[in-house]
């Protein structure tokens, strides 16, 4: 480790003092109750202590009263931003954003709502991250299906597929039809086998690579017979394989990875390779 650097003391002093003052205003800010906060919201665009403020709303343990009290403030100050100035515009939409975190879950759920259709990306990128952090409920699901039916957005149902609750509440079969990523299919069929839910097993003949691919992640030992059978029902799809080997050795299926391994040397004494060196030998000193 190297030296640490010895400041000037005159300059440590001056750091320490404006630490000093930073942490008295916060200190006082934190003295001050919900009643006398709120007139103070209306302005914290412009509000030199904005900052603490908003800190300290995040602190607090709001009532249910008071939750509606905020959300009547972050209406009135989303409405207040329209006929701002773009920079102080922007101001706004950050600091709603961090205040919106303080509202219960109802409301912060009614907020990111009304904000994925925002026409600033901002607030639009603020309500997707709102809802991927806090998670979407069974109850909120059927909303965002209503609003992917409007916009077609595919990330309101990545928002669905993230969540094994909210997936018990939508049409998996359709679901799954308009994920336009493997990733997030296998998320879904992921979210069921979590929810011990029986209809996973149904996906492994329409969507192998997603149904292998979550029992790996899940390390759902259960289902380590249904994907050994992909050396039948799938015998020339080495990638598939592979990722079945991978899942396998998830959960330490030694006789599932045995299967496999008697399969590829079959394979390779009957088909040698041509091109690359034979797995498990050095490149340029391939199988006899």
């Amino acid at each position: 480790m190297g030296t640490p650097i010895q400041l000037p003391p005159e300059f440590k002093r001056e750091l320490d003092l404006q630490q000093l003052a930073r942490t008295l205003s916060l200190a006082a800010i934190r003295c001050l109750s919900w009643e006398e906060i709120r007139p103070r919201l209306r302005s914290v665009w412009n509000d030199p202590q904005s900052e603490e403020l908003i800190l300290r709303v995040q602190e607090m343990d709001l009532s249910e009263q008071q939750g509606k009290e905020l959300s009547e403030e972050i209406k009135y100050l989303s409405a207040i931003a329209e006929q701002l100035h773009s920079r102080d515009r922007y101001t706004v939409d950050r600091r709603l954003m961090r205040l919106a975190r303080a509202l219960p879950q109802t409301e912060l759920y009614e907020y990111a709502l009304a904000d994925l259709n925002h026409s600033r990306k901002l607030r639009r990128v603020g309500a997707y991250k709102i809802l991927r952090e806090v998670g979407v409920s069974r109850e909120l699901a059927p909303r965002l299906v209503e609003r992917y039916r409007e916009t077609e957005d595919q990330d309101l149902l990545t928002l669905i597929a993230r969540s094994p609750e909210a997936i018990q509440a939508v049409d998996v079969d359709w679901l799954l039809s308009e994920l336009d990523k493997q990733y997030w299919r296998m998320r879904v069929i992921e979210g069921l086998i979590r929810n011990q839910d029986q209809r996973a097993s149904q996906y492994m003949s329409s969507h192998p690579r997603e149904f292998v691919h979550a029992v790996g992640r899940c390390r759902a030992t259960t289902l380590g017979p249904a994907i050994r059978e992909v050396v039948r029902t799938h015998p020339s799809d080495w990638d598939l394989l592979s990722l079945t080997a991978w899942a396998l050795g998830m959960f330490g299926d030694r006789t599932g990875l045995a299967e496999i391994s008697q399969f590829m040397e079959r394979e390779l004494a009957a088909n040698p390779l041509k091109f690359l060196a034979e797995p498990g030998t050095a490149p340029g000193r391939g199988g006899s």
